[in-house]
Parts: structure tokens; sequence; C-alpha cells
């Protein structure tokens, strides 16, 4: 217990105002217009990203023109993260961790000229092919989180006396009002801590699961000593996680297809737009595993139909 404190302690002394406030911000009803001048890189695309915040959508830079014999940077194009369409890649090339499909052709972008230091607007096509995200979820867009040097702080810090991400990113979001309100999200802090840790053996098991996996989430809701008042904090602050949850599942649902295995299967691609990620991952197994089984009896019951399939290694049945 001392040991926690003391990492609360120190943890406090790095939280600083970088945390909450590391976002560019604009007024809800900027617009950009032709002929608009920007000092440099960083405050162009600091201030798209700040409008697409505003409007519910994630950038990401695109195109640059540099000058073949000065080597001096003429033109660039910051785009919706929507932009064009994932890359096809070879089953035999798959990869370790499964992404979801985001990208669907969107063609909203701003080009930007840049002559003597100045980045001046000269092209700007704000239409969009997708919904917005909705605003208690736009934290979660990859584009708006950064891990800022105050919540580094204070993983490092919390890391120091052997306390989880879980832990420490909870402490963190209670300081700064909520969750929305850290720049990252506990997957992104996990993913540093994880980083920083690559020189210790771990036998590719990240700290948080050696520490975390196994416990409930309501863990220490069942202790005697705990009063009732430390049972319904503990009870509201995992509320507020679960709830959390809920909502990064639905943006991650909302945003993207899932990875269909049959490419043109309607019945697939029609799945993965109507069920959540979840859902269809057991869709999607349940139709291959079809493919090995046909159906070699029905029987009719009122609405009830009975369905016995075969395949090679036995038999099934259906209701």
């Amino acid at each position: 217990m001392e040991s926690s404190n003391k990492g609360k302690e120190a943890a406090a002394n790095h939280i600083d105002d970088d945390i909450s406030t590391f976002v560019h911000r604009v007024d809800d009803n900027f617009e950009f217009k032709l002929g608009m001048m920007f000092n440099s890189e960083d405050e162009a695309f600091n201030t798209y990203n700040a409008y697409a915040r505003n409007k519910g959508f994630g950038v990401r830079k695109g195109q640059k023109y540099i000058h073949g014999k000065s080597q001096e940077l003429r033109r660039c194009t910051f785009l919706c993260s929507c932009e064009g369409h994932a890359p096809y890649v070879p089953p035999h090339e798959e990869r370790k961790v499964e992404r979801i499909e985001t990208r669907c052709g969107c063609g909203s972008y701003i080009k930007f000229k840049i002559s003597t230091g100045l980045w001046e607007v000269i092209e700007f096509n704000p239409i969009h092919n997708h919904p917005f995200v909705p605003e208690h979820q736009r934290h979660l867009i990859r584009s708006h989180r950064r891990l800022t040097e105050g919540v580094k702080g204070v993983l490092d810090s919390f890391k120091s006396v052997s306390v989880g991400a879980t832990k420490s990113f909870g402490f963190i979001a209670n300081d700064t009002g909520g969750i929305r309100n850290v720049g990252c999200t506990l997957r992104d802090a996990q993913n540093y801590l994880q980083s920083e840790s690559k020189d210790t053996f771990s036998a590719d098991i990240r700290s948080t699961q050696r520490s975390e996996s196994t416990n409930n989430v309501f863990q220490d809701m069942a202790c005697k000593t705990m009063t009732l008042t430390e049972f319904v904090d503990h009870y509201e602050k995992n509320a507020i996680k679960m709830r959390e949850k809920e909502v990064e599942d639905d943006f991650n649902s909302a945003r993207g297809k899932p990875k269909v295995v049959v490419k043109r299967c309607g019945l697939l691609n029609h799945a993965s737009l109507v069920y959540t990620h979840t859902i269809f991952r057991m869709v999607q197994h349940e139709f291959i595993q079809s493919l090995s089984e046909h159906v070699v009896d029905t029987i009719q019951e009122g609405t009830m139909s009975h369905y016995l399939l075969k395949s090679e290694n036995g038999k099934r049945e259906y209701k």
C-alpha cells in the first residue's frame, strides 16, 4: 500500500496541462477557405486535424511534391483517414493481428501550396462518403490520440512501483475528469509499457496480461473489509469502465468492416455490415465449417425445423 501511494504522489507530479490541452482547437463553426495561410506544416496539419475532430473524422498525411532542383517542398495534401482502399494482402502474407477495413474510398482532402515557408490552401473538398463519428466516440479516432509526456510520466512512475497499465490509466482518467480527456486509450498505454519492457524477458506475454488477465472486473467487491461506501465507489468506477468499453466496441464496429475470408461471398459481406465484429466472426466461423457439411435430413415440426448435417467427422443437429 505504501509503495502504491508513493507511486500516486510521484505520478501526480508528472501530470501536466498537456494531457488534456495538447489538441489544437478551432471554433465549432470554423471552415477552410481557399487562400487561407498558415505559418508551418504543423500549424496547417493541426488545424485540419482539429477541424476533423469537430466534424467527426480522422486525417492522415498524403502526397508531397518536392521540387527536383531545390529539393524544396512545394505541395502537400492531407486526407480523410478513410481515403482509398486497403491494399490486398495475399493469404500467405496474412498479418498476425487482424485489422478492420476502415478505408472506403472517401474523397475528402485539403491541398496546400508552400512558398517562402507559408502554407496556402489551394484546394479543399469537404465532402465525405461515410457517416461522421459521434461526439462521444471521437476521442478514439487515431489522429486525435497521442501519448503526451505527462501521460508517459504517470505510466512510468506507476510502473516503477509494479502497478499495471489498467490501474495507472484509471488514475490518469480520474485526474483529468474522465477517459475522454486523457488523449489516448488504455490500449495505447498498454502498448507503450510493452514497448518500454522489450528488454525484459517475458515469453512474449505483456505485463498487463501477466498481472491483470485473470482478474475479474469486480474482483475486490467481495472483500469482507469493504464498507458500503467503498463498495458503491468501486462499483461505479467499474461500471464506467464497462460503459467505455462498450463505446469503444461500438466505435470499432461502426467505423469499418471486419476481414471477410471469402471476398466475393454476398452472405458474408452482408453479415459484415449488419453484425458487430464479434458476432460476425462467429457467423463467419460457422459458415466456413458448413463448407465441409451437407444436409442429410430435414424434419418440420410446426414452425420449428430440424436439420441433420453430416461431415467427415460425424453428424450434428441444428434447430
